[in-house]
């Protein structure tokens, strides 16, 4: 086998491992930040002070007013996306502990669902013809509802893409069996 310090996350591809613990730290506690959001959500309709809790609910309202109303499908989404998170942790936590296959598959696992998910709540929204996001206010509609939800499109399609190559670069790199290797000298 050839080295390991050539792979996706070894120990000696330190950029690419702080970017990952980076994102996944961030990713982790952002998600988990908006999976709060299913707990809360029915009591969104009921009056209040306007000094209380819900003011950051209310904030995210004024981008995605789905947040305010309490939509179901978005509920899912968040749901879904809010326990497949914790996978960002586990991510961490491998790496911290030195095992990279795991942490692999996690981030992999992870980014898949992060990838899908910024896509069904993007696309839904699109297909409704934006008719929850604030689109006369350019902030709200391109710096804050589409920039940054497509950082989950950008860092997860690298960290698949990455994933991918060093688990192909991996099986290249093996040694053939020495069954296979028997097979070869036979055939040629």
């Amino acid at each position: 086998m050839f080295p390991d310090d050539e792979r996706f996350l070894s120990a000696d591809q330190v950029w690419r491992r702080r970017v990952v613990i980076a994102w996944s730290l961030f990713a982790g506690i952002a998600v988990m930040w908006d999976f709060s959001w299913c707990f809360v959500f029915n009591r969104m309709q009921t009056g209040g002070s306007d000094g209380d809790w819900r003011i950051v609910w209310e904030l995210y309202g004024r981008i995605d007013r789905r947040f305010l109303e309490g939509d179901r499908y978005l509920l899912v989404v968040e749901i879904i996306t809010g326990l497949g998170s914790l996978l960002n942790f586990y991510v961490v936590h491998q790496l911290r502990r030195g095992s990279r296959v795991r942490a692999l598959i996690a981030l992999f696992s992870v980014s898949i669902m992060d990838v899908y998910g910024t896509l069904i709540y993007f696309g839904s929204e699109a297909l409704n013809g934006f008719q929850n996001v604030d689109t006369a206010s350019f902030v709200h509609t391109w710096i804050v509802f589409a920039g940054l939800n497509s950082l989950w499109l950008v860092f997860p399609g690298w960290c698949i893409y990455e994933v991918v190559t060093d688990f192909a670069g991996s099986r290249r790199a093996q040694p053939a069996s020495p069954a296979r290797q028997r097979h070869r000298a036979v055939t040629v």
